[in-house]
C-alpha cells in the first residue's frame, strides 16, 4: 500500500530561522536514519520572494543534495 507522510514545519538556522516543510525523519518511520532529511523550502503557495540563503556551518561525515526548481541557493559549509 501507498502512504502518504505528512510534512511539519521546521525551523531552520537559530535566531534568524527559515522555515522548510519536513517529511524525513519521521517518528512513524524509524528504520530512517537520523540523519536522513527530506526538506521542502519555499513553492508556490509560499508568499515569499527570495532565495534560501544557508550560512556557514558543519558537515561531519553528512552529503548535501539539493534539487532546485526554479530561484537560488547560497549554501555555504
Amino acid at each position: 500500500p501507498v502512504e502518504i507522510l505528512q510534512a511539519r514545519e521546521v525551523p531552520l538556522g537559530g535566531a534568524r530561522a527559515m522555515l522548510v516543510h519536513r517529511t524525513l525523519p519521521q517518528r512513524g518511520r524509524p528504520t530512517i536514519g537520523a540523519w536522513c532529511f527530506a526538506d521542502h523550502y519555499g513553492g508556490p503557495d509560499d508568499p515569499t520572494d527570495h532565495p534560501m540563503i544557508v550560512p556557514p556551518h558543519p558537515h561531519t561525515g553528512l552529503q548535501t543534495a539539493s534539487w532546485l526548481f526554479s530561484g537560488e541557493i547560497e549554501h555555504h559549509d
